[in-house]
């Protein structure tokens, strides 16, 4: 079960790669597509093709972040190897004329949510690169894509996920387990950032400049992880001065943490 879970970024890279090089194999035989199209189709397949070859194939594997050694210690499943953790990638496409080869640049997962986010721009060995493809995992059944629900605490932070379908267990709670304060909406069509590819720009506005500085809307969530009865595994202690109650202190051994995109600040619809 761990060592799955370990193999899960690597799956989802090469999963990812061969979706995209079937689905562009298909334009490529399809005669009723432009020349065009063709063109696109083969610039597509060998770019996935050159992404199979990193995971898989590459020349120097040993330096590679999918060595063995190194990939399983970035994933924790190998403790106390000193390779850093680079849990998520970015494809970046080798420049033909100079026979630059492709590479994956990695990034921690709480910097990579911001700096892999659609339309960011990269600055790698002198060269500029634009996020213009996002790999979005696909669903457990093979159905669409893996789209979540959930609600945040406006008052304490705290994470409601909201599992199941919608008709099933309607928008979750409405009060948070926590601190019992009203919850607001849900936040819809949540998807956990995988891996990105990017396209090669050599120039840039100022004006897109200053819309890069914008930045996103982050948000920071927490959940406290649960026993084998579904309870917290929290410890609550009240700060007393006299009778009055000074404060409250909450304990826990384990917690997770989100951090959540929700995209530009100064984008057209902030809802």
């Amino acid at each position: 079960m761990q060592f799955n879970r370990a193999c899960e970024r690597w799956k989802g890279l090469y999963r990812a790669a061969k979706g995209q090089q079937k689905a562009q194999q298909k334009i490529i035989n399809d005669h009723s597509r432009s020349k065009n199209d063709h063109d696109q189709a083969k610039c597509l397949r060998q770019e996935a093709e050159s992404q199979i070859e990193l995971l898989t194939e590459s020349e120097n594997l040993v330096q590679s972040d999918f060595y063995s050694y190194r990939y399983f210690a970035s994933e924790g499943f190998l403790p106390g190897y000193s390779f850093p953790r680079l849990p998520l990638s970015a494809y970046i496409p080798g420049r033909r004329i100079k026979g630059d080869k492709d590479e994956l640049l990695s990034r921690p997962r709480f910097l990579a949510i911001s700096e892999f986010g659609p339309r960011s721009i990269i600055y790698h060995e002198g060269s500029r690169y634009i996020i213009n493809k996002v790999n979005l995992p696909i669903s457990e059944r093979g159905e669409g894509l893996a789209i979540h629900r959930a609600k945040q605490c406006p008052v304490c932070g705290y994470f409601h996920p909201i599992s199941g379908a919608r008709g099933a267990l309607g928008d979750g709670p409405d009060r948070c387990e926590r601190c019992n304060a009203l919850l607001d909406p849900p936040l819809v069509a949540l998807s956990r950032l995988k891996n990105v590819s990017t396209r090669r720009r050599d120039r840039i506005s100022s004006d897109e400049e200053e819309r890069m500085r914008q930045g996103y809307e982050l948000r920071m969530a927490v959940r406290f992880h649960e026993t084998q009865t579904g309870e917290p595994s929290a410890q609550t202690a009240l700060l007393m001065v006299g009778e009055k109650t000074f404060g409250r202190l909450t304990y826990v051994s384990a917690a997770t943490l989100w951090r959540i995109n929700l995209g530009w600040r100064r984008r057209a619809n902030p809802a």
